[in-house]
Parts: C-alpha cells; structure tokens; sequence
C-alpha cells in the first residue's frame, strides 16, 4: 500500500538522521523556549491567573498593551523559526544540505519563498473552510431531526473533513518547493498529484489514527495525575510530530514530482 510505504519513509527519514534533526531541530528550538520564557517571565502571575480564570469560567478583564505586543513578538519569531527549521530539513533530505556546527545554514530567500507558499494555503484553507461550512449548512438545513438525520449529517462533516484535508495535502506540496528553490504553482501541484487523491484519503487517516493512538498515553499521564510524564512525553511527541510532518511533505514532493523511490 503506498500510503503505508510514504508514511514509513516519512519516520524512517527521521529516525535514520536523527542525529541530523537534532542538530537542525533542537538548539533552535531550545532558545526559542528560552525567549519565551524571558519576555514571559514578567508576566507569569498574570498567565497563571488567566489559567485560573479560565478553569473558573470567569471572564478575564483584558490585555495589556505591553503583553499583546511581547506575545505578537513572540509569536512572529516563533514563525520565523519554525519556517528556518522547516527549510534546513526540506533541504537536508531533498538537497543533502547539511546543518553547520551548531545551527541550520539560514536561507533567507528560500524562508521567503516558502512564507508566501504558506500564507497562500492559509488563504486556500480560509476559502475552502468557509466553503466546506456553507456545504455543512446548506445539508443541515435540507435534513430533518432524528438519529438517521444525526447520523448523516456526521457523514457529510467527515466526508467534507477529509475531503479538504487531502486537497490541502495535494497542494502543501509547494512548500518543499519553495525550500530547495524550484517554486511550484498550485496548479502544478494538483498535476502532480492528479492521480494521488486515493493514495492520500488513505494517508490521511493512517495519520489521524496514528495520532490519536499516540495521544493515548498523554492522555492517561493526565488522568492519574503524573503531570511531569504528561509533560515530558507531550513534549517528545510535539517535537517527533512536527519533524515527521515536515517529512511527509518532502516524501510527498519527492515521491510525486522528483519521482523519487521509497527507500
């Protein structure tokens, strides 16, 4: 089954060149913790507090000028990091581009390149989810009450679901793209994927299943209290998760438009 073979390269890529995702992924991310809890530190009764209020159900008063702007601040170098680490690894695996002695080499154009590619499948996510949302509304207003009614209104969400979560993954080719300079079109990305939507349907819910097969034990650290297992394992799986994305997209553009083999 391909889907299972592109799902397997994806992790082996990992886990054959951790030590290369380390290098690329974990001083970076390392200091990005680091400011975080710098420009937050001010701040730490009032987010605990905001927590509090939340678990509550109470309103919270507002925002601060200076809080907003430390946290916009934050989150734009988040975005640039992210992007930075995101490029190194498309980079690595498509272009055998290694990182230097401590940190990823930073390509700026490429970083560019590939914040427009993101910023136009937001867009492309925005138009399709506002889409999808008049579709759900349009069949939960032709649809009667009942279970059967219930029933098939789940259906359609599911369906519709997985619909825009293929088409999303059929253009999110564009991003390795745009990491190793060789910029592709959307319409290019659907061409070159034109016959994957079946190979990706199935994809998609071998990923949704592993996920949530691996949520499990965060889950169960939670019930029982083990906050610092539930910490530290969360932290693990964020940071393998967001490695093995990057991935399979770099085994999705490889594999359909360098016709790459799955090794």
């Amino acid at each position: 089954m391909i889907a299972w073979q592109l799902f397997r390269h994806s992790v082996s890529l990992v886990f054959r060149n951790f030590s290369q995702a380390l290098r690329i992924y974990l001083l970076p991310l390392l200091i990005l913790g680091a400011l975080t809890v710098l420009f937050m530190w001010s701040d730490l009764s009032f987010l605990m507090q905001l927590n509090t209020d939340f678990v509550d159900g109470d309103l919270v008063p507002g925002f601060s000028a200076g809080f907003l702007g430390k946290l916009g601040l934050l989150v734009l170098i988040g975005v640039v990091v992210m992007m930075w680490l995101a490029v190194a690894w498309h980079r690595f695996v498509l272009l055998e581009e290694k990182p230097d002695k401590l940190l990823p080499r930073f390509n700026g154009a490429q970083i560019w390149a590939y914040f427009k590619a993101a910023v136009l499948l937001w867009l492309v996510g925005v138009v399709l989810s506002v889409g999808f949302m008049l579709i759900i509304a349009l069949f939960a207003a032709l649809i009667s009450g009942g279970t059967a009614a219930m029933v098939l209104m789940i259906a359609i969400v599911v369906v519709v679901c997985l619909a825009a979560a293929v088409l999303m993954l059929r253009i999110a080719i564009t991003l390795p793209a745009a990491a190793i300079g060789q910029p592709l079109s959307l319409r290019q990305a659907m061409a070159g994927t034109r016959n994957a939507g079946g190979t990706l349907l199935l994809l998609v819910i071998l990923i949704g299943v592993v996920s949530a097969v691996l949520q499990i034990p965060a889950e169960w650290f939670l019930a029982t209290g083990s906050m610092t297992a539930y910490v530290a394992y969360s932290v693990v799986l964020q940071f393998l998760s967001t490695i093995v994305g990057v991935s399979i997209l770099t085994t999705l553009y490889g594999y359909y438009i360098e016709e790459r083999r799955l090794g």
